[in-house]
Protein backbone atom coordinates (compact mmCIF):
# COMPACT_ATOMS: atom_id res chain seq x y z
CA UNK A 1 0.00 0.00 0.00
CA UNK A 2 2.36 2.32 1.24
CA UNK A 3 4.81 1.54 -2.42
CA UNK A 4 1.51 2.72 -4.38
CA UNK A 5 1.15 5.90 -2.25
CA UNK A 6 4.65 6.81 -2.75
CA UNK A 7 4.51 6.16 -6.11
CA UNK A 8 1.62 8.35 -6.97
CA UNK A 9 3.06 11.19 -4.66
CA UNK A 10 6.21 10.89 -6.86
CA UNK A 11 4.68 11.48 -9.98
CA UNK A 12 2.48 14.19 -8.72
CA UNK A 13 5.77 16.08 -7.92
CA UNK A 14 6.73 16.01 -11.60
CA UNK A 15 4.28 18.35 -12.47
CA UNK A 16 2.66 21.87 -11.24
CA UNK A 17 -0.91 21.89 -12.46
CA UNK A 18 -2.43 24.67 -13.72
CA UNK A 19 -6.26 25.46 -13.17
CA UNK A 20 -7.48 27.77 -15.88
CA UNK A 21 -10.41 29.91 -14.63
CA UNK A 22 -10.63 31.87 -18.04
CA UNK A 23 -11.00 36.02 -17.25
CA UNK A 24 -10.41 35.22 -13.47
CA UNK A 25 -6.97 34.05 -13.75
CA UNK A 26 -5.05 30.84 -12.92
CA UNK A 27 -4.73 28.74 -10.00
CA UNK A 28 -0.97 26.76 -9.82
CA UNK A 29 -0.79 23.58 -7.82
CA UNK A 30 2.76 21.99 -6.44
CA UNK A 31 3.52 18.99 -4.69
CA UNK A 32 6.20 18.98 -2.42
CA UNK A 33 7.60 16.10 0.30
CA UNK A 34 6.32 18.12 2.97
CA UNK A 35 3.08 17.88 2.02
CA UNK A 36 2.80 14.01 2.04
CA UNK A 37 2.26 13.51 5.54
CA UNK A 38 -1.49 14.63 5.34
CA UNK A 39 -2.27 14.29 2.18
CA UNK A 40 -2.14 10.42 2.81
CA UNK A 41 -3.63 10.88 5.96
CA UNK A 42 -0.68 9.94 8.22
CA UNK A 43 -1.55 12.77 10.94
CA UNK A 44 -4.95 10.59 11.54
CA UNK A 45 -2.58 7.47 12.71
CA UNK A 46 -2.41 7.39 17.08
CA UNK A 47 0.79 8.31 18.38
CA UNK A 48 2.29 8.26 14.52
CA UNK A 49 5.04 10.85 15.40
CA UNK A 50 6.76 7.68 17.48
CA UNK A 51 7.31 6.11 14.65
CA UNK A 52 10.54 8.25 13.76
CA UNK A 53 13.91 8.82 15.45
CA UNK A 54 13.32 11.75 17.72
CA UNK A 55 15.92 13.85 15.45
CA UNK A 56 13.88 13.75 12.55
CA UNK A 57 11.14 16.52 12.82
CA UNK A 58 10.25 17.89 9.35
CA UNK A 59 8.07 16.19 7.17
CA UNK A 60 10.14 16.60 4.51
CA UNK A 61 12.41 14.29 6.49
CA UNK A 62 9.81 12.30 7.66
CA UNK A 63 8.67 11.42 4.10
CA UNK A 64 11.84 9.97 2.68
CA UNK A 65 12.60 7.84 6.33
CA UNK A 66 9.24 6.54 5.26
CA UNK A 67 10.20 5.84 1.53
CA UNK A 68 13.76 4.02 3.33
CA UNK A 69 11.51 1.79 5.62
CA UNK A 70 9.28 0.63 3.45
CA UNK A 71 8.33 -2.68 4.96
CA UNK A 72 8.23 -1.38 8.89
CA UNK A 73 5.41 1.55 7.49
CA UNK A 74 3.55 -0.91 5.51
CA UNK A 75 2.99 -3.10 8.91
CA UNK A 76 1.83 -0.15 10.55
CA UNK A 77 -0.46 1.35 8.22
CA UNK A 78 -2.02 -2.28 7.61
CA UNK A 79 -3.25 -2.51 11.26
CA UNK A 80 -4.11 0.89 11.60
CA UNK A 81 -6.91 0.45 8.73
CA UNK A 82 -8.03 -1.96 9.71
CA UNK A 83 -9.97 -0.27 12.40
CA UNK A 84 -10.74 3.16 10.50
CA UNK A 85 -12.03 2.87 7.19
CA UNK A 86 -12.16 6.35 5.89
CA UNK A 87 -8.46 6.41 6.35
CA UNK A 88 -8.29 3.16 4.26
CA UNK A 89 -10.85 5.04 1.88
CA UNK A 90 -8.66 7.91 1.81
CA UNK A 91 -5.43 5.84 1.12
CA UNK A 92 -6.83 3.40 -1.53
CA UNK A 93 -8.01 6.30 -3.40
CA UNK A 94 -4.83 8.63 -3.07
CA UNK A 95 -3.77 7.23 -6.87
CA UNK A 96 -7.19 9.19 -7.78
CA UNK A 97 -5.17 12.56 -7.17
CA UNK A 98 -4.11 12.00 -10.80
CA UNK A 99 -7.14 11.42 -12.68
CA UNK A 100 -8.69 14.25 -11.25
CA UNK A 101 -5.78 16.76 -12.15
CA UNK A 102 -6.79 15.90 -15.65
CA UNK A 103 -9.99 17.59 -15.57
CA UNK A 104 -12.48 15.34 -16.86
CA UNK A 105 -15.89 15.43 -14.46
CA UNK A 106 -13.70 17.65 -12.36
CA UNK A 107 -15.37 20.31 -10.22
CA UNK A 108 -13.72 23.13 -8.79
CA UNK A 109 -15.06 24.58 -5.33
CA UNK A 110 -14.48 27.72 -3.10
CA UNK A 111 -13.85 26.39 0.35
CA UNK A 112 -13.17 30.35 1.79
CA UNK A 113 -16.48 30.30 3.44
CA UNK A 114 -16.65 26.89 5.52
CA UNK A 115 -19.49 25.42 8.06
CA UNK A 116 -19.05 26.10 11.22
CA UNK A 117 -18.68 22.69 12.06
CA UNK A 118 -15.75 21.53 10.06
CA UNK A 119 -12.17 21.75 11.24
CA UNK A 120 -11.06 21.80 7.27
CA UNK A 121 -8.58 25.31 6.44
CA UNK A 122 -8.04 25.68 3.07
CA UNK A 123 -9.81 27.66 -0.33
CA UNK A 124 -10.22 25.60 -2.75
CA UNK A 125 -11.19 22.05 -3.79
CA UNK A 126 -11.35 19.63 -6.91
CA UNK A 127 -14.39 17.16 -6.35
CA UNK A 128 -14.98 13.86 -8.67
CA UNK A 129 -17.37 11.56 -8.07
CA UNK A 130 -16.38 7.82 -9.07
CA UNK A 131 -17.81 4.43 -8.88
CA UNK A 132 -19.40 3.12 -5.90
CA UNK A 133 -20.57 6.45 -5.11
CA UNK A 134 -16.97 7.85 -3.78
CA UNK A 135 -16.55 11.31 -3.42
CA UNK A 136 -12.67 12.27 -3.82
CA UNK A 137 -11.82 15.72 -2.68
CA UNK A 138 -8.56 17.56 -3.27
CA UNK A 139 -8.33 20.43 -0.27
CA UNK A 140 -5.99 23.53 -1.49
CA UNK A 141 -4.81 26.42 0.48
CA UNK A 142 -3.69 29.25 -0.92
CA UNK A 143 0.47 29.96 -0.78
CA UNK A 144 0.65 33.66 -2.39
CA UNK A 145 -1.39 35.24 -4.68
CA UNK A 146 -0.03 37.74 -7.76
CA UNK A 147 -2.18 39.75 -10.32
CA UNK A 148 -4.86 36.66 -11.63
CA UNK A 149 -2.34 34.19 -10.15
CA UNK A 150 -3.35 32.19 -7.04
CA UNK A 151 -0.66 29.91 -5.90
CA UNK A 152 -1.99 26.75 -3.80
CA UNK A 153 -0.51 23.70 -2.04
CA UNK A 154 -2.41 20.56 -1.42
CA UNK A 155 -3.51 20.63 1.72
CA UNK A 156 -5.99 17.45 1.82
CA UNK A 157 -7.17 14.47 0.44
CA UNK A 158 -10.57 13.37 1.57
CA UNK A 159 -12.44 9.88 0.35
CA UNK A 160 -15.84 9.68 1.40
CA UNK A 161 -18.68 7.43 0.19
CA UNK A 162 -21.47 10.01 0.04
CA UNK A 163 -20.56 13.77 -1.15
CA UNK A 164 -18.12 15.78 1.15
CA UNK A 165 -19.72 18.40 3.34
CA UNK A 166 -17.79 21.03 1.94
CA UNK A 167 -19.37 21.37 -1.23
CA UNK A 168 -22.64 19.29 -0.57
CA UNK A 169 -24.71 22.28 -1.07
CA UNK A 170 -22.29 24.50 -2.89
CA UNK A 171 -22.28 25.38 -7.09
CA UNK A 172 -18.72 24.90 -8.51
CA UNK A 173 -16.89 27.73 -9.97
CA UNK A 174 -15.95 28.34 -13.49
CA UNK A 175 -12.76 26.11 -14.30
CA UNK A 176 -11.82 26.26 -17.69
CA UNK A 177 -9.30 23.07 -17.77
CA UNK A 178 -6.60 21.79 -16.00
CA UNK A 179 -2.94 21.43 -17.57
CA UNK A 180 0.16 19.34 -16.61
CA UNK A 181 3.48 21.39 -17.01
CA UNK A 182 6.43 19.23 -16.29
CA UNK A 183 8.08 20.88 -13.29
CA UNK A 184 11.47 21.47 -15.37
CA UNK A 185 9.59 23.39 -17.96
CA UNK A 186 8.00 25.38 -15.42
CA UNK A 187 10.58 26.46 -13.60
CA UNK A 188 12.42 27.79 -16.91
CA UNK A 189 9.04 29.81 -17.94
CA UNK A 190 9.03 31.21 -14.35
CA UNK A 191 12.28 32.25 -13.99
CA UNK A 192 12.53 33.13 -17.98
CA UNK A 193 9.53 35.83 -16.86
CA UNK A 194 10.42 36.91 -13.41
Amino acid sequence: MLEELINTFEELKKFVFIVSRKDKGYIYIMFRNDHFYHLVGLHKIKNFDRYFPTHIKSKDKRYKYIKKNLEKFNHILENQTKEKYLLKLRMTTFSNILDLLKGFNTSLYSLKFKSTSSLYDGDYGLMKMYEKDICCLLGLKSDKKDYKTIYCFPNSWMASNRVNRLVEFKKPIYMENISMVPIERFNEIYYINN
